[in-house]
C-alpha cells in the first residue's frame, strides 16, 4: 500500500531548493511512500551500493574471497572522495577493506578497483536481474560529474530502496555473516548530515551518500524496535546546499515519524 504523502512531507518538497523524489518502504509489512520514485538521476556516489551488492553476492557464491589483497598503484588514483589518494602508492588492500572505504568514506579509488575486478557487466547484469530499471553503472568515477558527450552513472530513489531491500532480506546475500558485514559496512558510514541527522538515537542507520554539483542523495536502512525501513531520498538542482542538506534531513524525520504512527494504528487496528 502507498500511503498518501503526510502534508508536512508535501510542504517541504513544495519549498524545497531543487527538485527532489523520494522512496520508503516497510520491509517487515505493506506500506510505503513515494514522490517521483522513479524519476532518472546521476546517481552519483549512491550506485556504490550495487557494487557492494555484486562483490559480496559473488562472495557468497564463492567466485572470489574478500581476503584477496588488491595493491593500489598510483595510476589507480582518482581525484574526489575518499583517502586512498592521500596514501603511498604500493598498498595493499584486501578486498573486504577496499569495499569499506568504497562505503564509509566513499572512496573513489577503491569504488574504482572493485569496478575492473568484478566488471561493468556483472555489475550491471545484477541490476537487471532485481528489476532496477532506471539503474546503470556506465562509467567509473572521477570524483566530477560526466562531461558532454561522456555516459553518466544513473538511479532512481525506487530503484536505492528495492536495492537496499534486496540486500537487507537476504535476496542478493543469504543470511549469515556475510549478510552481517554488509550491515555493519553501512551502519560505519562517515557522512551523517542527511538521512540520519534528525533522526532518534534509538534508531540504528546504514546509508550511502551521494554528491555532486547541484546534487544531493541519501539511500539508508533503518533499524527500529518495531521494524525495517529503507528510504531513499535523491535531489538535483540545488541552489542552495547547506539549506538542501538539512531539508533532507527534516524530510527523513517526516517519513520516520510517519512510518512510527502507520507501526501504532496498524497495533490499535488489530
Amino acid at each position: 500500500m502507498v500511503a498518501p504523502l503526510p502534508s508536512q512531507i508535501a510542504e517541504r518538497i513544495a519549498r524545497f531548493p531543487g527538485q527532489i523524489s523520494l522512496a520508503a518502504s516497510d520491509l517487515d509489512r505493506d506500506w510505503h511512500l513515494a514522490f517521483r520514485a522513479d524519476s532518472t538521476v546521476p546517481s552519483a556516489s549512491v550506485i556504490k551500493l550495487l557494487i557492494l551488492a555484486e562483490l559480496y553476492r559473488q562472495a557468497s557464491h564463492g567466485m572470489l574471497t574478500l581476503d584477496t589483497p588488491v595493491t593500489i598503484e598510483r595510476e589507480h588514483v582518482v581525484e574526489g572522495s575518499g583517502v586512498l589518494r592521500w596514501l603511498s602508492s604500493g598498498l595493499r588492500f584486501t578486498l573486504r577493506d577496499l569495499a569499506t572505504l568504497m562505503i564509509i568514506v566513499s572512496d573513489n579509488t577503491a569504488s574504482n578497483r572493485l569496478i575492473e575486478i568484478l566488471g561493468f557487466a556483472a555489475i550491471n547484469r545484477l541490476a537487471g536481474q532485481l528489476g532496477l530499471q532506471q539503474t546503470a553503472l556506465r562509467r567509473p568515477f572521477w570524483g566530477r560529474a560526466a562531461r558532454a558527450g561522456e555516459s553518466e552513472n544513473t538511479m532512481s530513489a525506487g530503484d536505492a530502496v528495492a536495492l537496499l531491500r534486496a540486500l537487507e532480506c537476504g535476496a542478493i546475500v543469504p543470511e549469515g555473516p556475510l549478510l552481517e558485514e554488509v550491515r555493519t559496512i553501512l551502519r560505519a558510514q562517515q557522512f551523517q548530515e542527511r538521512i540520519p541527522a534528525c533522526l532518534p538515537r534509538t534508531v540504528v542507520v546504514g546509508n550511502k551518500t551521494g554528491s555532486l554539483p547541484g546534487i544531493a542523495h541519501d539511500a539508508a536502512i533503518l533499524w527500529a524496535p518495531w521494524g525495517r525501513l529503507a528510504l531513499a531520498i535523491f535531489t538535483t538542482g540545488l541552489t542552495d546546499e547547506h539549506r538542501g542538506h538539512c531539508e533532507i534531513s527534516e524530510i527523513a524525520r517526516d517519513c520516520y515519524q510517519a512510518w512510527v504512527a502507520e507501526h501504532y494504528e496498524d497495533k490499535r487496528g488489530r
